[in-house]
């Protein structure tokens, strides 16, 4: 007697599949993609998390969040809480430590793990490098003081007028 045993895996396959190209999307990122479980160690850490903060995969895997505060770093009210409590966490601008000790500006968005029963095991969130443009603001801001401050103690001034819409800016 022969006994066949058919079993259709094109879903698995499928999932298998999705999840492979889900982590090729997280592995390449350019920001920085880190996961915690529930007591904040962690458990993702990608290339642009290496490349942000300094410590190498094997460095981070494993080790409390707090790896990239700065020795300062006190919110009154920790992001992974802010999470639980329903708060949404989107373009959070702070400061972050490196591996050598420097501080980097990032932006960070953030949202809640479950597992597939739906019970929450963790968080992630993606951090943006935005030292760049905090740099910019300042020098603008900066260039924009010195402008009014040089404007102020002329006193030949009248207008700034715009050459091309002959509007008077200031």
């Amino acid at each position: 007697a022969i006994s066949l045993v058919i079993k259709d895996i094109s879903v698995q396959k499928r999932i298998e599949d999705e999840n492979r190209f889900l982590a090729s999307i997280v592995s390449c990122s350019e920001d920085a993609i880190i996961a915690v479980d529930d007591t904040l160690s962690i458990t993702a850490w990608n290339s642009g998390a290496e490349r942000l903060f300094g410590y190498r995969y094997d460095e981070a895997l494993g080790q409390k969040i707090s790896l990239i505060h700065q020795s300062c770093y006190h919110d009154d009210y920790p992001i992974h809480e802010r999470l639980l409590d329903g708060e949404s966490i989107r373009q959070y601008e702070c400061t972050r430590r490196r591996k050598n000790g420097s501080l980097v500006e990032v932006s960070i968005t953030a949202s809640l793990v479950y597992d597939k029963s739906g019970a929450i095991i963790g968080s992630s969130a993606i951090f943006r490098d935005i030292s760049s443009q905090k740099h910019i603001l300042n020098s603008h801001s900066n260039l924009n003081q010195r402008l009014h401050i040089l404007i102020d103690n002329i006193d030949e001034v009248l207008a700034i007028i715009d050459p091309e819409t002959h509007t008077i800016l200031l």
